[in-house]
């Protein structure tokens, strides 16, 4: 097995890490027994605690920048989009 396809095995894992985590958190947002102010300071604690400005969600929109930019470079017919995929509507 050559290095790039570890690589991507390591890659397709975390993000499968990612996505059940992500699912995770929509699933107790969404949960029934959610009052608007438990889900404001979930809210309120997710954002200050786990997102300071320039993070997370900062730290992935230049990954996927590079990522795609390095794409291009490697191999000009190569056209990098964006694929999006909801397990479920949003909340």
């Amino acid at each position: 097995m050559g290095r790039s396809h570890t690589r991507l095995e390591r890659v397709r894992a975390s993000a499968g890490i990612a996505s059940l985590a992500l699912q995770q958190i929509q699933d107790d947002l969404g949960a029934d027994d959610v009052d608007q102010a438990e889900l404001a300071a979930i809210l309120r604690e997710l954002s200050e605690d786990t997102d300071p400005p320039g993070w997370f969600i900062a730290a992935l929109a230049q990954l996927l920048t590079v990522a795609a930019k390095r794409a291009e470079q490697s191999s000009p017919t190569v056209t990098v989009t964006p694929r999006a995929r909801c397990m479920r509507p949003p909340l």
